[in-house]
């Protein structure tokens, strides 16, 4: 018969062999990080990093193989996995020390005269959401649109610097395929409804290396997420959830992480390096919400 009290031991044993597995994965990226720096690396345009990470990794990997017991396969995985992020760390700060995040967003500019101006679908929650962002910009000035996606338009010809959408997963769609990216939210409660507004803009917002920021990225469902997930941990990293979207461009796959911006620029050019088709869907100052 199932003993409940062995069952929690050996679940409160495992939570503790995986939490070592990771600080042992953590301290090996931090001797890799010192071990780079004994290799010569010349300063390299931006669409050399692919290249470079994939050669400091095998210059810094042991191929002892990846078989053996499920155990060992998966200690072999974040092994890789820290190999990866620390070989784009040492890239990151030593090679490409002056890379930016907008240099690793595409953005897009608005007219001058159109600068602090918010196109919206007028209504009862778009307008509360609309007082909300614009306490926090100088002057804003208003643009209407049609509906929504009208909005997207009007950021991507210049006609307006920003938007605002409703968090739905069908307006992200919007967002993406306008090349938009979020950079203020706020939540909006009209009636018995709740919803969350986000303020769409064609660039970013200008942030500390030291401020600590939420950064939703987005990625296809076909991209090594675990990896992912593990050079974000290494990096110091909050991961605050995974959420699943669905595109005009496919399936895609949302995190959401929370730390200081360096280590955010710090994971899009380790996204970067890995060629995975990264989209940034928003940047925000954490204590927004």
């Amino acid at each position: 018969m199932r003993n409940e009290n062995d069952l929690s031991v050996c679940r409160k044993n495992l939570y503790g062999t995986e939490k070592e597995i990771l600080c042992a994965a953590e301290k090996r990226a931090a001797h890799l990080y010192e071990l780079t720096r004994c290799l010569n690396s010349e300063t390299a345009p931006l669409s050399d990093a692919p290249a470079l990470l994939e050669a400091l990794t095998e210059q810094m990997q042991k191929k002892d193989g990846q078989n053996g017991t499920v155990f060992r396969r998966f200690a072999a995985k974040i092994t890789d996995a820290a190999d990866k992020a620390g070989a784009a760390l040492f890239l990151s700060d030593t090679v490409y020390p002056e890379l930016t995040l907008s240099d690793l967003v595409h953005t897009l500019e608005p007219e001058p005269e159109q600068r602090g101006s918010i196109s919206y679908f007028k209504g009862p929650s778009t307008d509360m959401a609309f007082d909300i962002f614009a306490s926090r910009i100088n002057e804003p000035t208003i643009v209407y649109s049609h509906d929504f996606n009208s909005s997207c338009e009007d950021v991507y010809y210049g006609k307006a610097e920003f938007c605002i959408l409703p968090a739905i997963s069908g307006f992200y769609a919007s967002a993406e395929k306008y090349e938009l990216t979020g950079v203020d939210e706020c939540i909006v409660t009209h009636g018995d409804a709740e919803t969350r507004f986000v303020l769409f803009s064609g660039g970013l917002l200008s942030y500390r290396q030291d401020e600590t920021v939420k950064a939703e990225i987005r990625m296809p469902r076909t991209g090594d997420l675990f990896t992912v997930l593990i050079s974000a941990e290494l990096y110091g990293l909050n991961c605050e959830g995974v959420d699943s979207l669905l595109t005009d461009f496919g399936a895609s796959e949302m995190i959401t992480v929370s730390g200081e911006m360096k280590n955010v620029r710090r994971l899009l050019f380790f996204l970067y390096c890995m060629q995975i088709n990264y989209g940034v869907t928003g940047v925000y100052k954490y204590e927004n919400m």
